[in-house]
């Protein structure tokens, strides 16, 4: 007769140890993270490249408004649009024309003759 083996005494043998296994996770997850983190970039540039389009798109429609604002006010385009309308107006007079300098040009109005100037404060303003 034989005898039996003892379970209690046997190795268990492991087809993959624990130290393997966390090994294959790790790698797992670097390469999906790796993945998701180069689709998101993808993504952004996308979005970025459609957002430059879009912004050359609106300079350009500044640059055009600039343009077509700077023909509105030439003297020719005021004054056609003066007789078109029947408006009478003239270049003002030297006594009509009120020049304001900056704080940096020592604080000085130049006012036409005939109106007073009160400072009160530091802000000079005009009244007749």
């Amino acid at each position: 007769m034989g005898y039996k083996k003892n379970r209690k005494k046997q190795a268990v043998i492991s087809i993959l140890p624990w130290r393997m296994t966390a090994f294959f996770l790790a790698v797992g997850v670097t390469a999906f993270l790796y993945l998701w983190l180069s689709n998101q970039c993808e993504a952004l540039g996308v979005e970025i490249r459609k957002l430059e389009d879009q912004k050359a798109e609106i300079r350009k429609r500044v640059v055009n408004e600039e343009y077509r604002l700077a023909n509105m006010k030439t003297p020719e385009n005021v004054d056609r649009l003066l007789r078109q309308f029947g408006i009478q107006m003239g270049l003002p007079e030297p006594g009509q024309v009120v020049l304001v300098r900056s704080r940096d040009e020592a604080r000085t109005v130049h006012v036409a003759a005939g109106t007073r100037v009160s400072r009160g404060g530091q802000r000079p303003f005009i009244h007749d």
